[in-house]
């Protein structure tokens, strides 16, 4: 267990400490975690490739999404399409817990069937402001992005971790059978969700520290 207690250690501390941006962690756990490995002698020549070419694959794949998604964002602001749709809403004087619930509802159904960035790179540009300008706070916001799109990437019928696990699993499985299995743990996402919502210091009190 000493690799992954210093690999947090070095991301979590780095971050708290103000060594780096979450950014730029994220690419120190990640040099860290080949460290890691290669101090246990677990890095092969033929691993090393799986690791450049994997890499490259998901690299790719999620530089066309946000790519296109930031055409699309500036699509929308070039347009006028998100101050309209803003002032739109906002002028229903709607509660703040019904705007909400409204961006959940669709973060969800969307997440059935696309990709979590995609779906942010979509969704984000109009609704950030429309919950900024009802009261919400922007960290809250984004701890609450991230734990629909863990959500949405356990629900079927396109649930991306759910066919990551079947296929890295060495027991054969079925769609049906991993589906099964993962519905405790997205009931208790739900759960979590909820308290988030009810309890919004629970998200805020660290950085309200560290700030």
């Amino acid at each position: 267990m000493w690799g992954i207690c210093v690999l947090f250690a070095l991301v979590i501390g780095g971050i708290y400490a103000g060594l780096f941006t979450p950014t730029f962690a994220g690419a120190v756990g990640a040099f860290g975690a080949l460290v890691i490995v290669v101090c246990k002698r677990r890095l092969t020549k033929q691993a090393a490739v799986e690791i450049v070419k994997d890499a490259g694959i998901n690299s790719t794949t999620i530089f066309i999404i946000i790519i296109g998604g930031m055409l699309f964002a500036r699509f929308l602001t070039y347009t006028g399409i998100v101050n309209d749709v803003t002032n739109y809403l906002i002028s229903l004087e709607l509660a703040p817990i019904t705007y909400l619930l409204c961006f959940i509802v669709v973060f969800l159904i969307l997440g059935m069937f696309i990709e979590a960035i995609a779906i942010m790179v979509m969704t984000m540009p109009v609704m950030y402001p429309v919950l900024i300008g009802v009261g919400y706070d922007p960290i809250w916001l984004g701890i609450i992005s991230v734990k629909l799109a863990e959500i949405s990437l356990c629900t079927p019928p396109v649930g991306l971790n759910v066919y990551v696990v079947r296929s890295a699993s060495p027991v054969p499985l079925s769609l049906e059978n991993v589906f099964a299995g993962v519905t405790p743990f997205v009931v208790m996402d739900f759960l979590v969700l909820a308290l988030l919502v009810a309890f919004p210091e629970i998200v805020t009190f660290l950085p309200n520290m560290m700030s």
